[in-house]
């Protein structure tokens, strides 16, 4: 098997996956792999770069998608939203196995704000060409497009935040609340756009 960085992110999420971070270990992945502790750690010095790198490719699944939504973008503002939420809706639930019964106390430890910082400005970048072009075929007007692109990002993050969070005090997964946020989210979205819709 050849190896390289993104087989070993591969092979680890489907065992974090599985297990969840926190009761995985490297010596797993290793054996996963059908290589040795040491060759793993040529890699990654260790599981915290190792996760960091989990996020970051499980984040660009997601941005990735929507760019592709936003390229073929041509014309129906609403319903290019609902997709992008869909498509973020169907990544969630792809690696949703990630959180259950995690203690997340020990992730502060991984410094991934710089990893959370690029994402949401890579997703604002792509956001933001999304209004523009509505914008140019005429279909909405914005006063300030960067400054909809990041408040619109707050909004679905916070309503995400919302259903999650008996969650996260409980420590009780809920499956079933991804398509709450689903619905949440779409209308939301109906109730930030349609008064800027331009009906012809």
């Amino acid at each position: 098997m050849s190896l390289n960085k993104e087989k070993i992110i591969e092979v680890a999420l489907l065992r974090f996956s599985r297990f969840g971070f926190s009761k995985t270990t490297m010596n797993e992945i290793a054996e996963d792999l059908n290589i040795t502790k040491g060759n793993l750690y040529y890699y990654y010095a260790d599981k915290a770069k190792l996760i960091a790198d989990v996020i970051l490719y499980i984040g660009n699944e997601m941005i990735d998608g929507q760019i592709k939504i936003i390229e073929n973008f041509k014309g129906d503002f609403l319903g290019t939203l609902f997709d992008i939420i869909e498509h973020r809706c169907k990544v969630i639930k792809k690696y949703y196995m990630l959180h259950l019964a995690e203690n997340l106390d020990w992730i502060k430890d991984l410094q991934l704000d710089e990893i959370i910082e690029d994402m949401k400005c890579r997703d604002c970048t792509e956001l933001r060409g999304l209004f523009e072009k509505a914008e140019s075929m005429g279909e909405v007007k914005f006063s300030n497009i960067d400054e909809a692109a990041e408040l619109y990002i707050d909004i679905m993050k916070g309503l995400a935040l919302k259903e999650n969070i008996s969650n996260i005090i409980n420590c009780l997964p809920d499956y079933d609340k991804i398509d709450l946020i689903l619905e949440s989210q779409k209308r939301a979205t109906q109730f930030i756009f349609e008064d800027k819709i331009i009906h012809k």
